[in-house]
C-alpha cells in the first residue's frame, strides 16, 4: 500500500510538469501577425505585378489604418477574380485566418469600388456569388485594403489560459504531494492534552506562597491580595532570586508602558512587599544603596 501510495505521488508530480511543459513550444512558434500579413500582402502586390509583365516596380510599404485595416497603394489595374484566388492562397501558405474583408479603393477618388467578405464563403455554390465577380471594372487603378476581425485577441486569451491552467496544475499537484509526504500526528488522547496545558507559576516563600496570576500572597489566615504593581514587581523578584536587580531595569519592566517612570515608586512598592512579607522570616528584599535591590 505504501509502495502504490509514493508511486501516486511520483505520476502526479510528474504529470504536472508535462503539462506545464507542452504548451511552451505553441506559445515560442507563435507568429507575429501584423509582420506576416505585411509578407502575404507584398507578396500578393508581387505577383500582381509579374502577372502584368512588371518586373522592376517598387513595391510600396503596407500600412495600417484604423477604418481600413491593411493597406497597400498597388496602383495599378489587376483582375479582380484573379485577385480573389490569389489572397486566398496566399493567406493559406502565410497561415493567416481565412476570414477576413478585402476592398479596392480608386487611386484618385479614394472612393471604394470593389470588395467582398470570406465570413460566408464557404457557404457560395458558385463563384459568381463572390460579390461584384465577372463586372465590369470601373478603375484601372486600385489601393488594396485587408482587414481582419478581433480574432487575434481571442488567440492571446486562448494562449494565456492554456500558459495559466498548467501552472495552477502544477501547484496542486505539487501542494497535494507535500500534503501526502508529511506525517500524520496523532489526536492526543483526553491525558495527553491536560499534560500539555501549561502549569500556572507559583512561588513558594518560605510559609508563604506566591501566585502571580491571582496576585495573592497565601499562608496561614486570609489571603493577601496584591496589586497589579506589587505583584509585578514582586514576580521580578521571583525570577531573578539571589540577584541584584539595578533600578533602571526594576523601573523599565514594572513601570516601562506608562511613559513616565518615577524613580521614588520604587522605593515605596518594595517598602509595602516587605511588610506583607514578615511572615516569611528567610525572606528579605535588601537594598544595595544607588544600584538596586536582591530578594
Amino acid at each position: 500500500m505504501m509502495i502504490g501510495k509514493l508511486q501516486l505521488q511520483r505520476f502526479g508530480f510528474i504529470f504536472s510538469i508535462v503539462v506545464w511543459l507542452l504548451p511552451l513550444p505553441a506559445l515560442a512558434n507563435t507568429p507575429n501577425f501584423e509582420l506576416e500579413v505585411n509578407l502575404a500582402l507584398r507578396e500578393i502586390g508581387h505577383r500582381l505585378l509579374l502577372e502584368q509583365g512588371d518586373s522592376t516596380s517598387a513595391i510600396p510599404p503596407v500600412v495600417f489604418e484604423k477604418d481600413r485595416g491593411f493597406y497597400l497603394k498597388f496602383g495599378g489595374a489587376l483582375n479582380y477574380e484573379r485577385l480573389q484566388q490569389l489572397v486566398a492562397e496566399t493567406f493559406q501558405n502565410k497561415g493567416l485566418p481565412a476570414t477576413y474583408s478585402l476592398a479596392l479603393f480608386d487611386c484618385e477618388s479614394d472612393v471604394l469600388m470593389l470588395g467582398y467578405s470570406t465570413q460566408k464563403l464557404e457557404e457560395l455554390s458558385v463563384r459568381e456569388d463572390v460579390s461584384c465577380v465577372g463586372r465590369d471594372e470601373l478603375s484601372d487603378c486600385y489601393h488594396l485594403a485587408v482587414n481582419f476581425p478581433p480574432q487575434g485577441e481571442k488567440e492571446d486569451t486562448f494562449l494565456l489560459v492554456a500558459a495559466i491552467v498548467p501552472i495552477i496544475v502544477l501547484l496542486l499537484g505539487g501542494f497535494w504531494w507535500w500534503k501526502q509526504t508529511q506525517p500524520v500526528r496523532p489526536v492526543p488522547g483526553q491525558a495527553e492534552v491536560a499534560m500539555e496545558l501549561p502549569e500556572t507559576p507559583m512561588y513558594q516563600l518560605g510559609p508563604l506562597r506566591f501566585e502571580p496570576e491571582n496576585q495573592t500572597l497565601v499562608g496561614e489566615g486570609e489571603p493577601q491580595r496584591l496589586t497589579f504593581r506589587e505583584s509585578k514587581l514582586l514576580d521580578l523578584f521571583c525570577k531573578n532570586k539571589n540577584q541584584l536587580l539595578p533600578r533602571e531595569t526594576i523601573l523599565e519592566f514594572v513601570w516601562g508602558d506608562e511613559g513616565v517612570m518615577v524613580g521614588r515608586s520604587i522605593d515605596v512598592f518594595v517598602s509595602r512587599l516587605r511588610k506583607k512579607l514578615k511572615p516569611a522570616d528567610n525572606i528579605k528584599i535588601a537594598s544595595v544603596h544607588g544600584v538596586g535591590y536582591r530578594l
